[in-house]
């Protein structure tokens, strides 16, 4: 009877770890969205100074005071915030996936609207622009990423399964940076040889871009299906939340080489 249970146990333990396996389509599915929040990050680094001082001429200390402001004023609180509010969601399907679908569309018009501020301005109308326009889209973007990276152990309980869903959403990450650096330039070049002026090509640049990042956010939400979890969020209060985090010496050690790389 004992040894009767026991392989029961055994089978039912086996089945669940095959129910746990992901196939090759739905990796690849999870991760093209980052194709294009990878492309759009990296044009953002490698140009977005260049065109507001280069092409649209504004002065490159308020443009870089301006970008420096909506960091340390939104970028570092946003991602917590929409963490906290997606752990907390709860619909039919799934508690990430709603946000993917309802940010794909304005991430576009954000990328694009980024790209598009007007030419010839200055002082605190510049300052103004720039900083809000880069808030919506940092907004719309953490909106998307945040949820769509929390979405791996929604998908498999599996170590290793997730370790290969990261896996092939960070080459597609890869990817997505190298041809973004690289295209952004090609682009730009394709619209001027069309007549168009150094800023409508840009404006250009952000459309293209913001349609990508569209697609493949939308591809991703409309494909994959979310697993229902029985795990409740902490009820740990946020900032309680964090000074525990930080009690964590592998987490802190986490953050000290975070941190290295984006110096770098």
């Amino acid at each position: 009877m004992t040894e009767t249970v026991q392989t029961e146990k055994l089978e039912g333990s086996e089945k669940l770890k095959g129910s746990e396996k992901l196939t090759t389509r739905t990796k690849v599915l999870y991760g093209v969205a980052d194709l294009g929040a990878a492309m759009v990050t990296s044009s953002i680094n490698f140009f977005l100074l260049f065109f507001y001082t280069d092409v649209l001429h504004i002065d490159p200390g308020l443009a870089g005071m301006a970008l420096l402001t909506g960091k340390l004023t939104w970028d570092a609180i946003n991602d917590p915030l929409m963490g906290y509010l997606s752990d907390r969601t709860r619909t039919r399907i799934g508690r990430r996936r709603p946000y993917m679908l309802a940010g794909a569309v304005p991430l576009g018009l954000a990328t694009w609207l980024l790209y598009s501020i007007p030419g010839k301005l200055s002082g605190v109308i510049a300052f103004l622009a720039i900083v809000g326009s880069f808030l919506l889209f940092d907004t719309m973007y953490t909106v998307i990423h945040v949820p769509y990276v929390s979405l791996t152990p929604e998908l498999t309980h599996d170590y290793e399964e997730r370790t290969a869903l990261t896996t092939v959403r960070m080459i597609f990450s890869s990817l997505g940076y190298i041809l973004g650096a690289a295209s952004t330039t090609a682009i730009v070049g394709w619209f001027q040889g069309l007549g168009w002026t150094a800023k409508a090509s840009y404006s250009g640049v952000g459309a293209v871009f913001g349609v990508i990042a569209t697609a493949v956010v939308l591809t991703t939400a409309l494909s994959i299906r979310e697993r229902r979890t029985e795990v409740e969020p902490s009820r740990m209060p946020p900032v309680r939340a964090l000074l525990q985090s930080f009690r964590n010496r592998t987490f802190v050690r986490l953050v000290v080489a975070y941190f290295c790389n984006s110096v770098a």
